[in-house]
């Protein structure tokens, strides 16, 4: 949840209250989806699946994508940065961590069976699929304007359409 809590109100002030609820629901409900195709499919029908890691998937996938630019900064515990009086922050690009991200999940999820892989990879599918729809929805907003005022991600006050 702390995950949730950092990426989360990143995205919600970019979006807005409607589009970043309607992002994570789909997130999470397309992760449920894809873990249950899964294991249908895998003939494993005793399996249950229950969480909102696929939603937390698709929140980090979606303000990768809109925000590409956007780095993330990690503290690395129990280390000391003595110029900058603190612990050693590691700066990570948005998408090299979104890759990393999903390149990680397959051997982490065949190794441990725990931790529902298939879950997680519908999250980030569904939030790059609503990423891409919102900037889809920006620029046709832009298109069909006169003014020019930047759509319903781009507000002064920072929000969305929410």
């Amino acid at each position: 949840m702390t995950l949730l809590f950092a990426v989360g109100t990143q995205l919600h002030e970019l979006t807005g209250r409607a589009d970043f609820l309607a992002l994570y629901l789909a997130s999470a409900v397309a992760g449920s989806l894809a873990s249950l195709s899964y294991h249908t499919l895998s003939g494993l029908f005793a399996t249950a699946a229950l969480g909102a890691s696929g939603g937390v998937a698709g929140i980090v996938a979606a303000l990768a994508l809109l925000i590409p630019d956007h780095t993330f900064t990690f503290t690395i515990p129990f280390t000391t940065n003595e110029a900058a009086g603190g612990r050693r922050k590691l700066h990570v690009d948005s998408r090299l961590l979104l890759a990393v991200l999903v390149l990680v999940e397959v051997p982490l999820g065949v190794l441990k069976r725990e931790v529902d892989f298939v879950a997680h990879l519908g999250g980030y599918a569904a939030g790059i699929g609503g990423a891409l729809l919102l900037r889809w929805r920006t620029t046709a907003y832009d298109n069909g304007r006169e003014d020019g005022d930047g759509g319903p991600m781009a507000r002064e006050d920072g929000g969305g359409s929410g």
